[in-house]
């Protein structure tokens, strides 16, 4: 399935070039944010607050892959899709580097890894979205077992993953689609029971 996905040069043709080159940036800008608050000393709750410096030896590494898949980008080294698909699972291991020194699942990092898989998958056109959000599960229960060897019984959350898997990994739902949703799920009205003869009388 990976080698089908790395094949292709295109997969979405010139939007997919404009939407990776938008994803790159946003992960550039989410990687200086995070080397900024490393170089201020000053991490807000709960960035790095079980382990700063593993948060910051990854928030330098981070930048620096952002930075090389910029350059990647722009001089064209890979296949589209195989630059999607890198940049991806970058995210995964980073992100869920950062989860582990910020007190696990409950700091709210799964919202980026929700983010990447779901735009990876878009960018693919979907071919991608089920096995990296395999990968992303396998690795945050790896965290959080990681945790639990750690002694942190009470930060170990096994089922927050699964979740996460099910929103990144579910298809988009069209703009054509969104009015008829929005019509099945609004409450129909109770009916009145018919008034009979005898009642009226």
């Amino acid at each position: 399935m990976m080698s089908l996905v790395v094949a292709e040069e295109s997969p979405t043709g010139p939007a997919g070039r404009i939407g990776l080159r938008y994803f790159s940036l946003y992960r550039l800008a989410l990687a200086t944010l995070f080397l900024i608050l490393v170089w201020s000393r000053g991490l807000p709750a709960p960035l790095g607050t079980d382990h700063p410096a593993l948060f910051g030896t990854v928030a330098h590494v981070y930048f620096g892959l952002a930075v090389l898949a910029q350059i990647a980008l722009w001089t064209r080294a890979a296949p589209e899709s195989a630059q999607v698909l890198a940049q991806v699972l970058l995210d995964i291991a980073a992100v869920t580097l950062f989860m582990y020194a910020s007190g696990g699942v409950g700091s709210g990092f799964g919202t980026l890894l929700v983010v990447s898989i779901a735009i990876g998958g878009l960018l693919t056109e979907g071919r991608i979205a089920y096995p990296c959000a395999g990968f992303a599960t396998c690795a945050v229960l790896t965290e959080e077992l990681c945790r639990w060897l750690d002694s942190d019984l009470r930060a170990a959350d096994y089922t927050r993953p699964a979740y996460w898997v099910r929103r990144s990994s579910r298809p988009p739902m069209s703009v054509t689609a969104w009015p008829g949703a929005c019509a099945r799920a609004r409450p129909t009205p109770h009916a009145r029971p018919p008034i009979s003869k005898t009642s009226r009388a």
